[in-house]
């Protein structure tokens, strides 16, 4: 029998901090689902747990047009087409069975049934990017190489026509930008990067954690041979960087930074900052933002009437989370 873990439980599995567990054996007939849905004791006897997914009810999958009742414990999906190539991850052999779960691209796809736009643009980041999320740790994530790629996701999506939320996924996809190091880089992007219809500055989209090498002229003027910059825009040679508390504080880390900075700039790079308490601070993000878009020579212009209020919608959402009222959003109100 084959067992697919999808939609939650595989985003929990994709996010687990264990490394991914991947069964060679399980490979053959990978996009195939079997019709047979696994009974509540079959999920249970697999011991999710080692391998990340925590969270009741478990979701899985299987083939044909109806679902068993959902219960406090599990939840069956079924499909009735057949899955696209690189659906399904084998995790593991668990008696005469087989344990699936749905692949980074397939579960970017399942949850688009289930998450807004932004937040389905935030899951790309993260699935694109070099971090994910996590509710033990002070930082609420941690490191890792990215799960996926834009490309691979797109293409994925180009074979998965008949899946509930393959357009959703399409146009979130348009919106994403790979290799961020943390939630506040996605956040950051996202506030300055999506169309003024859904709350962002409309600016191009930066590189994020780009590399500027110091060239052999140059490499008497800085102590490294080259640099990342949190964003950065190289063809017009401005780099933003995010100054978070957590990592730039400490007069060590500050004369750090201050190095940083001055060699960038000898590198002929133009250096903005972001603080945190900007970007909680509406009226002093709008001013940062403005300054930005001026050295990207472009101009911002709304043609929305209720963009201000798209932008506190965007912001609830991406800083509401881990930032609370009486810490965060001082000055936070539309004027």
């Amino acid at each position: 029998m084959k067992i697919v873990i999808s939609h939650n439980s595989a985003l929990e599995y994709w996010r687990s901090s264990t490394p991914p567990q991947q069964d060679s054996s399980c490979t053959a007939k990978a996009r195939t689902l079997d019709r047979q849905q696994p009974s509540l004791a079959q999920i249970e006897n697999l011991g999710l747990r080692q391998y990340g997914v925590l969270s009741e009810p478990v979701h899985v999958l299987a083939r044909g047009s109806k679902a068993r009742k959902p219960t406090g414990k599990a939840v069956h999906h079924t499909s009735i087409i057949e899955l696209p190539e690189g659906a399904l991850v084998g995790i593991a052999t668990c008696g005469s069975g087989k344990l699936y779960v749905s692949s980074p691209e397939l579960c970017f796809i399942q949850m688009a049934g289930q998450f807004t736009l932004p937040q389905l643009i935030e899951l790309g980041f993260e699935f694109c990017g070099l971090y994910s999320l996590t509710d033990n740790g002070p930082r609420g994530f941690f490191p890792r190489h990215p799960l996926t790629s834009i490309e691979k996701l797109r293409k994925f999506s180009d074979r998965s026509g008949g899946l509930h939320g393959t357009k959703l996924a399409q146009r979130a996809l348009r919106f994403v930008v790979p290799n961020a190091a943390s939630p506040r880089e996605t956040a950051l992007t996202m506030l300055l990067c999506l169309p003024c219809a859904l709350g962002g500055y409309g600016l191009d989209k930066p590189e994020l954690n780009f590399r500027r090498n110091a060239d052999r002229r140059n490499r008497r003027l800085s102590d490294k041979s080259f640099y990342r910059c949190d964003l950065c825009w190289p063809e017009r040679k401005l780099a933003v960087e995010y100054d978070s508390d957590l990592h730039h504080t400490g007069s060590e880390r500050i004369a750090s930074d201050s190095r940083r900075r001055n060699a960038l700039t000898s590198l002929g790079m133009t250096m903005l900052s972001v603080t945190k308490k900007q970007i909680n601070n509406y009226t002093e993000f709008d001013r940062a933002s403005r300054q930005i878009a001026r050295h990207l020579g472009k101009r911002i212009q709304p043609r929305s009437k209720d963009f201000v209020s798209k932008q506190f919608e965007l912001r609830a959402y991406l800083l509401g989370r881990t930032i609370s009222p009486k810490s965060g959003y001082e000055g936070d109100t539309p004027q």
